[in-house]
């Protein structure tokens, strides 16, 4: 039944096999719907334009992100902690004087 849905759906709809698998995954997998047993994959027609929508959406997205990685510049900034110079900083002290 199901590999008569999918030819069905080829011939009529020019629907690809990634498009019905990216369909039946967005319906159940993303939308949360549970398979029913008998039911065959009859949801396809319905579902194939905007499962179309919200995975090229995700590549959009997953392409801006890329592009936003490989724009930014690391810059490594390295930080000394400062030094106390004792005997650079200290008076001598004269003995007599106190």
């Amino acid at each position: 039944m199901i590999l008569k849905q999918i030819k069905d759906y080829q011939e009529q709809f020019n629907f690809k096999l990634r498009g019905i698998l990216l369909s039946l995954k967005y319906f159940h997998e993303t939308l949360g719907n549970v398979p029913r047993e008998g039911d065959g994959i009859g949801i396809v027609p319905f579902m194939y334009e905007e499962a179309k929508k919200h995975y090229l959406m995700k590549l959009k997205v997953e392409d801006s992100i890329d592009f936003l990685e490989q724009q930014q510049q690391v810059r490594v900034v390295e930080i000394i902690s400062p030094q106390f110079n004792y005997k650079k900083n200290l008076k001598p002290i004269d003995i007599s004087s106190l």
